[in-house]
């Protein structure tokens, strides 16, 4: 930090805060200009669609910041008139007050805190929203800027503003998709500094991190073993020895399983049964494990839509909720068991349905990821960004698809193999135009100088 106070000119030309600096300065660039594109289209402000995940959301922050507790309630008065307004004709949603078992917690406390602050209103985790996925991109375009020059700059604005989609979308949802992004982005940060041989100090904070991760989106819980495995593969490859390599692994796991568990308490609680992350992966299992899967190549289907649960009910709500968690494992758990090679098939499936390209934008995008891992896959950081995509595929693996969505939280991995990929190419179209121009691409320095 003395670094950037100080007034002398060696500190502010030092290494360390140009970089911040020229990160601040790219990640403010990003954030005005998505904001006010989505201003522009009118997305800023308005409610969110009255369907979907948004909504729930949205009620649990209200209900928080009005004290009623953790309970989703999509018939108050005063809540539901936005919605009411801005789509005239939808039908009105009749979900009465009900304790809710389903979502983390993170998410809808930050919305109650926007309720808290400006009353009713959209824009503020908006903003928020676009302010994480505008940070994940400054840290790829600075690490490329410095590295690569001015061409590195136009390249990162082709790749992440113009042909991935999901930047431009999610930046204005309130969906965890942007926070989960930036929680991989801090991820990526600190593997690398267990790379240099810091192993403890830097699993430390990524248990922290990855237990807030957890406690904004459940899917991630799945992979908690992949990053105590990843953190002691990293350590020991760095010379760390055997014992402190397998003390950061046990680090990042106990510190990411601390911050989780006074929620998991919660939620055995309320629910009455061991379930720590509530009932929502369960309700979904019938989605990844059935025929309905199958016929579907593993891409997610409404459970509820198609009829797992039609005949459950019981005495009050929570148990309800309970009974139908408990159906929807014996559903998966039976259906694998009768159907194994089905269910060894549907693995690659999910992964495919997952990353398969769905426009020539994506199509692009992709190209130019596989460029730029072949081109970079001699870097040690290429071998991390590859086991972190790993284990997030294989998570889809064992779950299910939803065609792109969650590979949000590795973004930055996404654009920066993009980002090479692409840089690649347009290096290799350059190279036989004058050197001047060739040479906007050699203005940079290396990140690690």
């Amino acid at each position: 930090m003395s670094d950037c106070t100080s007034q002398t000119s060696s500190a502010v030309s030092s290494p360390t805060c140009r970089a911040l600096l020229t990160a601040v300065a790219i990640w403010l660039l990003i954030t005005l200009m998505l904001l006010g594109y989505y201003s522009a289209r009118g997305w800023l402000t308005g409610p969110p669609s009255s369907s979907g995940d948004e909504i729930g959301y949205d009620s649990l922050g209200w209900e928080l910041a009005g004290g009623r507790g953790y309970q989703v309630d999509l018939t108050r008065r005063d809540f539901i008139r936005p919605y009411a307004e801005a789509h005239p004709d939808a039908v009105p949603p009749d979900w009465t007050a009900k304790p809710d078992v389903k979502r983390p917690p993170v998410f809808p406390a930050l919305i109650a805190l926007s309720n808290f602050a400006a009353d009713r209103q959209f824009w503020i985790m908006r903003v928020l929203n676009t302010c994480c996925i505008s940070a994940v991109g400054a840290v790829v375009a600075t690490y490329f800027f410095r590295r690569d020059g001015l061409i590195a700059v136009v390249v990162f604005v082709l790749t992440f503003l113009v042909l991935d989609v999901r930047v431009r979308l999610y930046g204005r949802t309130l969906l965890t998709e942007p926070l989960s992004a930036l929680f991989g982005c801090v991820l990526l940060i600190l593997l690398l500094r267990v790379r240099k041989g810091k192993v403890l100090a830097p699993a430390a904070l990524a248990g922290a991190v990855f237990g807030v991760a957890m406690l904004t989106r459940l899917a991630c819980i799945l992979w908690l073993p992949g990053i105590a495995a990843l953190i002691y593969l990293i350590a020991w490859q760095a010379g760390a020895g055997v014992r402190r390599s397998f003390a950061g692994a046990a680090v990042v796991g106990l510190i990411a399983v601390m911050v989780f568990a006074p929620w998991a308490v919660r939620n055995c609680f309320v629910t009455g049964r061991f379930m720590p992350a509530g009932v929502h992966g369960l309700h979904d299992l019938p989605t990844g494990y059935s025929d309905l899967a199958w016929k579907h190549q593993g891409v997610w289907q409404n459970p509820y839509v198609a009829g797992f649960y039609q005949n459950i009910s019981a005495d009050n709500f929570i148990e309800t909720e309970v009974l139908k968690a408990e159906h929807g494992r014996r559903i998966a758990l039976n259906w694998i068991t009768a159907h194994l090679v089905k269910t060894i098939a549907l693995m690659p499936l999910k992964i495919w349905q997952e990353v398969r390209p769905r426009s020539v934008a994506e199509a692009t995008l992709a190209l130019f990821m596989l460029i730029g891992i072949a081109a970079s896959y001699r870097e040690r950081i290429a071998w991390i960004a590859l086991a972190l995509l790993a284990i997030e595929l294989g998570v889809v693996a064992i779950t299910w698809s939803v065609e792109g969505r969650f590979r949000l939280p590795l973004l930055i991995v996404e654009q920066g193999f993009a980002v090479a990929g692409a840089l690649w190419f347009t290096k290799m179209l350059l190279r036989g135009y004058p050197n001047k121009v060739v040479e906007c691409g050699q203005c940079g320095r290396h990140p690690d100088s």
